[in-house]
């Protein structure tokens, strides 16, 4: 399970927020943003041993910390700002191998922040959560972010490719 948990930790991201504009009754105006998220911290929480290769039990989950660099297609760029992300397990079925997570993260770049929240599924080779709001330049945020892992089972090699529209 170390390797499934690892693959959160570095992640190639592509989005669409719709972010509210500054004047009053101006629309709000679509932004791509790119970045790559390299792990820069990784811990269990709840009792959880994150350099294990078990998956965590109901109640256990991890933290991690990441920096984020400007992204463009396959190629890293500057640092561009940080992650802080927690996630904590909430259903174990290893028969099936299934681990479900209920996430938040909180994605901090120039201008203002970004937040996220949903279920996670290690097993699932997409997830899907959401784009809750924003602070600064992205207030009002809102969306969907699609969560795909690209690369292999490697955490060293593997990352995240994630979508977020309005």
């Amino acid at each position: 399970m170390r390797v499934k948990c690892g693959l959160l930790t570095v992640c190639a991201v592509l989005g669409m927020l719709v972010v509210g504009a500054a004047a009053v009754g101006a629309a709000p105006r679509p932004q791509t943003l790119s970045f790559l998220e390299v792990s820069t911290t990784f811990a269990g929480v709840g009792g959880y041993n994150a350099m294990s290769n078990g998956p965590p039990a109901a109640g256990q989950g991890i933290t991690l910390t990441s920096t984020l660099f400007k992204w463009a297609g396959m190629k890293k760029g500057a640092p561009l700002g940080h992650d802080q992300v927690v996630c904590i397990a909430t259903y174990v079925d290893l028969s099936v191998g299934s681990v479900q997570l209920q996430c938040n993260a909180t994605v901090f770049l120039p201008g203002g922040g970004i937040q996220l929240a949903g279920s996670s599924n290690f097993s699932n080779p997409v997830t899907n959560v959401a784009v809750v709001g924003g602070t600064g330049a992205y207030a009002g945020a809102q969306g969907t972010a699609r969560i795909k892992g690209i690369g292999g089972e490697n955490s060293n090699t593997s990352a995240y490719l994630i979508h977020i529209t309005n």
